[in-house]
């Protein structure tokens, strides 16, 4: 009897679920299993189907219990700074960046442009973004960003950028996460600047 079960256990484990529900004929739930080694197909009925659902939910639970224990990350967890960058920050970017664009430090020249204003480097708020990221998670990883520029920022309005996650991969000695990124006026809705980010946390012990 022990040889028989082992043997049945050894066949069905090169069955894999290829989707998790099929309508079949009636209508009733099925499962999709494709052999591992022929391709050979089969569907199997609603009693195995209830039993794995509750198996790939109970999983992917844990592993989402995991990532949080490890990383403290969850899907939508949200981080924010806000920021006002004055006259001095723009002159001490310019020197340091070398764009000595004059809509940035002259303010005719700004309003001859359609501004009302001095506009404060759009790059330099952008860095926002890696400054949460960094000081929220040490040993972070930068490996991506895009941006897209909505609308202008002046000097000496205050503003005020969130990260979002939206999603976390595992990998080998890392988890990958992905970050809605976005700025508005202090007060406001609207989005000055949104993209996406993406970084990668070390894996710590959730003992430590």
């Amino acid at each position: 009897m022990a040889d028989r079960k082992e043997a049945m256990a050894a066949r069905h484990r090169v069955w894999q679920i290829v989707a998790a529900s099929l309508s079949v004929g009636s209508g009733c739930p099925r499962t999709l299993l494709v052999h591992r080694h022929t391709g050979f197909v089969r569907v199997q009925g609603s009693r195995f189907l209830s039993s794995v659902s509750r198996d790939v939910v109970s999983s992917e639970e844990k592993r989402k219990e995991v990532v949080a224990a490890t990383t403290g990350l969850a899907q939508g967890d949200k981080f924010g700074m806000d920021r006002c960058f004055t006259a001095a920050d723009v002159s001490a970017y310019v020197k340091l960046c070398g764009d000595t664009n004059p809509i940035h430090s002259c303010e005719s020249t700004a309003q001859s442009a359609g501004f009302r204003g001095r506009v404060v480097h759009g790059m330099l708020y952008a860095g926002l973004f890696p400054a949460i990221i960094g000081s929220q998670f040490a040993g972070a990883v930068y490996v991506s960003q895009s941006l897209q520029f909505r609308a202008p920022l002046l000097v000496g309005e205050p503003v005020c950028a969130e990260v979002e996650v939206t999603g976390i991969t595992k990998l080998r000695h890392h988890y990958r996460v992905t970050f809605a990124t976005s700025c508005c006026k202090k007060g406001e809705s609207s989005a000055l600047l949104c993209g996406e980010a993406v970084a990668l946390l070390p894996i710590t012990d959730p003992a430590s």
